[in-house]
Protein backbone atom coordinates (compact mmCIF):
# COMPACT_ATOMS: atom_id res chain seq x y z
CA UNK A 1 0.00 0.00 0.00
CA UNK A 2 2.84 2.46 0.97
CA UNK A 3 4.46 1.79 -2.22
CA UNK A 4 1.23 2.43 -4.16
CA UNK A 5 0.41 6.16 -2.45
CA UNK A 6 4.93 6.34 -3.28
CA UNK A 7 3.49 5.96 -6.90
CA UNK A 8 0.66 7.87 -6.91
CA UNK A 9 2.55 10.94 -5.59
CA UNK A 10 5.40 10.44 -7.79
CA UNK A 11 2.95 10.39 -10.81
CA UNK A 12 1.32 13.15 -9.83
CA UNK A 13 4.23 15.53 -9.90
CA UNK A 14 4.97 14.26 -13.44
CA UNK A 15 1.85 16.00 -14.25
CA UNK A 16 2.49 18.72 -16.50
CA UNK A 17 1.55 21.99 -14.48
CA UNK A 18 -0.75 24.59 -16.30
CA UNK A 19 1.37 27.22 -17.79
CA UNK A 20 0.67 30.55 -17.39
CA UNK A 21 0.48 33.74 -19.27
CA UNK A 22 1.01 36.38 -16.22
CA UNK A 23 0.81 37.12 -12.49
CA UNK A 24 0.09 39.84 -10.53
CA UNK A 25 1.34 42.00 -7.81
CA UNK A 26 0.62 44.81 -5.03
CA UNK A 27 3.73 46.81 -4.00
CA UNK A 28 5.86 43.36 -4.31
CA UNK A 29 3.38 40.85 -2.75
CA UNK A 30 1.54 38.34 -5.25
CA UNK A 31 -1.89 38.90 -5.86
CA UNK A 32 -3.91 35.75 -5.91
CA UNK A 33 -7.17 34.24 -7.30
CA UNK A 34 -9.75 36.21 -4.85
CA UNK A 35 -8.08 38.55 -2.95
CA UNK A 36 -8.74 42.16 -1.70
CA UNK A 37 -7.14 44.98 -2.26
CA UNK A 38 -7.62 48.62 -0.14
CA UNK A 39 -6.37 51.47 -2.57
CA UNK A 40 -6.71 54.33 0.10
CA UNK A 41 -8.06 57.97 -1.48
CA UNK A 42 -6.20 60.94 -0.53
CA UNK A 43 -7.39 65.14 -0.42
CA UNK A 44 -5.30 67.15 -2.77
CA UNK A 45 -4.85 70.45 -1.90
CA UNK A 46 -4.30 72.37 -5.48
CA UNK A 47 -5.88 75.66 -4.16
CA UNK A 48 -8.75 73.76 -4.51
CA UNK A 49 -8.96 69.94 -3.20
CA UNK A 50 -8.74 66.97 -5.52
CA UNK A 51 -9.64 63.47 -4.36
CA UNK A 52 -7.02 61.16 -6.02
CA UNK A 53 -7.61 57.21 -5.57
CA UNK A 54 -5.64 54.85 -7.64
CA UNK A 55 -4.10 52.11 -7.44
CA UNK A 56 -0.17 53.21 -9.01
CA UNK A 57 0.33 56.54 -6.93
CA UNK A 58 3.95 56.30 -8.97
CA UNK A 59 3.69 54.16 -12.04
CA UNK A 60 6.35 51.43 -11.29
CA UNK A 61 4.40 50.84 -7.81
CA UNK A 62 1.41 49.56 -6.56
CA UNK A 63 -0.55 46.89 -8.87
CA UNK A 64 1.75 45.23 -11.27
CA UNK A 65 0.71 43.07 -14.07
CA UNK A 66 4.22 40.73 -14.66
CA UNK A 67 4.12 38.94 -18.32
CA UNK A 68 5.39 35.12 -18.52
CA UNK A 69 4.30 35.13 -22.24
CA UNK A 70 3.14 37.21 -24.68
CA UNK A 71 -0.49 37.41 -24.84
CA UNK A 72 -3.56 39.53 -25.85
CA UNK A 73 -4.64 40.94 -22.48
CA UNK A 74 -8.36 41.70 -21.83
CA UNK A 75 -8.59 43.97 -18.28
CA UNK A 76 -12.62 44.19 -16.91
CA UNK A 77 -13.22 46.16 -13.92
CA UNK A 78 -16.54 46.82 -12.38
CA UNK A 79 -18.22 48.31 -9.75
CA UNK A 80 -19.84 45.99 -7.12
CA UNK A 81 -21.63 48.71 -5.12
CA UNK A 82 -23.56 50.44 -8.06
CA UNK A 83 -21.98 53.96 -6.91
CA UNK A 84 -22.30 55.53 -10.41
CA UNK A 85 -18.67 56.57 -10.21
CA UNK A 86 -16.55 56.86 -13.27
CA UNK A 87 -13.61 54.00 -13.39
CA UNK A 88 -10.41 54.30 -15.01
CA UNK A 89 -7.83 51.94 -15.97
CA UNK A 90 -4.56 52.77 -18.19
CA UNK A 91 -3.07 49.53 -17.82
CA UNK A 92 -1.23 48.40 -21.65
CA UNK A 93 -1.24 51.68 -23.52
CA UNK A 94 -3.90 54.37 -23.38
CA UNK A 95 -6.27 54.98 -20.89
CA UNK A 96 -10.06 53.64 -20.62
CA UNK A 97 -12.89 54.74 -18.73
CA UNK A 98 -16.57 54.34 -18.15
CA UNK A 99 -19.23 54.33 -15.34
CA UNK A 100 -19.58 51.11 -13.41
CA UNK A 101 -17.34 49.36 -15.48
CA UNK A 102 -14.80 49.65 -17.87
CA UNK A 103 -12.84 47.22 -19.95
CA UNK A 104 -9.06 47.75 -21.76
CA UNK A 105 -7.29 45.02 -24.40
CA UNK A 106 -4.19 45.05 -25.17
CA UNK A 107 -1.06 42.72 -26.53
CA UNK A 108 1.63 42.17 -24.23
CA UNK A 109 5.02 41.01 -24.44
CA UNK A 110 6.90 38.18 -22.34
CA UNK A 111 8.50 39.63 -19.54
CA UNK A 112 6.93 42.64 -19.82
CA UNK A 113 6.31 44.14 -16.33
CA UNK A 114 2.91 46.79 -16.89
CA UNK A 115 2.37 49.30 -14.11
CA UNK A 116 -1.49 48.32 -13.64
CA UNK A 117 -3.06 51.52 -13.10
CA UNK A 118 -6.42 52.10 -11.98
CA UNK A 119 -8.61 54.22 -10.47
CA UNK A 120 -11.82 55.77 -9.48
CA UNK A 121 -13.19 59.35 -10.05
CA UNK A 122 -14.11 60.68 -6.51
CA UNK A 123 -15.58 63.91 -5.38
CA UNK A 124 -14.87 66.12 -1.95
CA UNK A 125 -17.11 64.30 0.78
CA UNK A 126 -17.55 60.98 -1.45
CA UNK A 127 -17.01 59.26 2.00
CA UNK A 128 -17.04 55.41 2.11
CA UNK A 129 -15.96 52.12 0.00
CA UNK A 130 -16.67 51.31 -3.33
CA UNK A 131 -16.00 47.61 -4.05
CA UNK A 132 -14.73 46.41 -7.64
CA UNK A 133 -14.15 43.32 -9.47
CA UNK A 134 -11.01 43.05 -11.43
CA UNK A 135 -10.96 40.09 -14.04
CA UNK A 136 -7.32 39.51 -15.90
CA UNK A 137 -7.92 37.42 -19.07
CA UNK A 138 -5.38 35.83 -21.54
CA UNK A 139 -5.80 32.92 -23.81
CA UNK A 140 -4.63 30.28 -21.11
CA UNK A 141 -5.57 32.29 -17.71
CA UNK A 142 -8.14 34.06 -15.86
CA UNK A 143 -7.66 35.83 -12.78
CA UNK A 144 -10.22 37.63 -10.35
CA UNK A 145 -9.66 39.88 -7.64
CA UNK A 146 -11.17 42.56 -5.89
CA UNK A 147 -10.15 46.56 -5.23
CA UNK A 148 -12.19 48.40 -2.65
CA UNK A 149 -11.43 52.17 -2.81
CA UNK A 150 -11.95 53.74 0.52
CA UNK A 151 -12.61 57.48 1.30
CA UNK A 152 -12.31 58.01 4.90
CA UNK A 153 -13.12 61.42 6.10
CA UNK A 154 -10.37 63.59 7.62
CA UNK A 155 -11.34 64.48 10.06
CA UNK A 156 -12.90 60.94 11.62
CA UNK A 157 -9.69 58.81 10.89
CA UNK A 158 -7.04 57.93 13.64
CA UNK A 159 -3.68 58.98 12.03
CA UNK A 160 -2.18 55.69 13.52
CA UNK A 161 -4.75 53.56 11.39
CA UNK A 162 -2.55 53.59 8.50
CA UNK A 163 -4.13 50.75 6.37
CA UNK A 164 -7.21 52.22 6.92
CA UNK A 165 -9.36 49.71 8.41
CA UNK A 166 -10.78 51.49 10.66
CA UNK A 167 -8.96 49.93 13.67
CA UNK A 168 -5.39 50.64 14.90
CA UNK A 169 -3.71 46.91 15.57
CA UNK A 170 -0.93 44.96 13.68
CA UNK A 171 -2.11 45.42 10.52
CA UNK A 172 -1.13 48.95 10.58
CA UNK A 173 3.08 47.96 12.36
CA UNK A 174 2.75 46.04 8.87
CA UNK A 175 1.93 48.95 6.84
CA UNK A 176 4.17 51.07 8.83
CA UNK A 177 7.25 49.06 8.13
CA UNK A 178 6.32 48.80 4.11
CA UNK A 179 6.56 52.36 4.46
CA UNK A 180 9.43 53.07 5.74
CA UNK A 181 10.68 50.22 2.95
CA UNK A 182 9.54 52.05 0.46
CA UNK A 183 7.15 49.38 -0.11
CA UNK A 184 4.07 51.42 0.50
CA UNK A 185 3.16 55.01 -0.23
CA UNK A 186 3.84 57.06 2.71
CA UNK A 187 0.73 58.50 4.41
CA UNK A 188 0.86 61.67 5.91
CA UNK A 189 0.32 60.62 9.24
CA UNK A 190 2.85 58.17 9.61
CA UNK A 191 5.13 60.70 12.02
CA UNK A 192 3.33 59.25 15.15
CA UNK A 193 6.05 60.27 17.11
CA UNK A 194 6.36 64.03 15.77
CA UNK A 195 10.34 64.37 15.32
CA UNK A 196 10.38 64.89 12.12
CA UNK A 197 10.68 61.42 10.08
CA UNK A 198 9.28 58.47 9.83
CA UNK A 199 11.31 55.47 11.29
CA UNK A 200 11.56 52.61 13.82
CA UNK A 201 10.72 55.33 16.37
CA UNK A 202 7.36 55.13 14.97
CA UNK A 203 6.90 51.75 14.74
CA UNK A 204 7.54 51.77 18.59
CA UNK A 205 5.02 54.56 19.03
CA UNK A 206 2.52 52.70 17.13
CA UNK A 207 3.46 49.09 19.37
CA UNK A 208 3.12 51.29 22.47
CA UNK A 209 -0.58 52.69 21.04
CA UNK A 210 -1.50 49.29 20.20
CA UNK A 211 -0.35 47.71 23.99
CA UNK A 212 -2.13 51.25 25.16
CA UNK A 213 1.03 52.20 26.88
Amino acid sequence: MKKLYTLIAVALLALPVAAQDFSIENYGKAVEDGDEITVLAEEKDYGFIMVECESNPNSQEGLMLNMKSSADVMVQARDLTGSGKRLLLCCGGTCQQGSGQVTKQFTANASESIPFQYGINLNEGDYGTVRTEVTVTTAKQTQKFYVNFTYNDPSAVDPADLNGDGSVNVGDVTTLVNMILGKATMADGADLNNDGSVNVGDVTTLVNMILGK
